[in-house]
């Protein structure tokens, strides 16, 4: 995993949830990991590492530049988002989503089973809305609302308005 992340794992057994798994098997070990490599090579593939902060400061995608794969955690390429999250940190996301917009991408993977053609197009209606969300944003903070009315006032406003 990337470097930042290691130490987020936990170094003792610990109750996490009360899932039916867990009253009926117990706890997991805890897990050990070491530095992901810029490359990952399988048989068949190689997969470019690239750190993506944005979500989270540990952030990483899979690129697989032959075939045009790239393989995300979380949907990095939907133009929208209905959740404006203070721990996000939209500067580093914009930033990565440029970065992955240079590379040669016909398919985004994502963690939760999507499937997006016109990668390109999609990060550029991304950045394009979180560019214009962050703009719409420092404005009412400037005019002096709260996170919390800043949340609302967007959430609402990008709900009622079509993606």
């Amino acid at each position: 995993m990337h470097p930042l992340a290691i130490p987020c794992l936990p170094l003792s057994k610990t109750k996490t949830s009360e899932s039916l798994s867990n009253r009926d098997v117990g706890y997991p070990e805890p897990s050990s990991a070491s530095p992901i490599p810029a490359t990952i090579e399988t048989p068949r593939h190689t997969f470019n590492v690239i750190h993506t902060p944005g979500h989270s400061p540990d952030h990483i995608c899979l690129h697989e530049p032959h075939e045009g794969w790239l393989f995300v955690a979380i949907r990095t390429s939907e133009a929208g988002t209905r959740a404006l999250r203070r721990t996000m940190m939209y500067g580093r996301l914009i930033t990565s989503l440029k970065r992955l917009s240079e590379l040669d991408v016909d398919l985004i993977l994502t963690g939760s089973g999507n499937v997006r053609r016109n990668a390109l197009l999609r990060s550029k209606k991304k950045i394009a809305y979180l560019e214009s969300t962050a703009e719409q944003a420092l404005e009412l903070h400037r005019r002096g609302f709260c996170y919390r009315q800043i949340r609302r006032k967007l959430s609402v406003a990008n709900c009622s308005s079509p993606m």
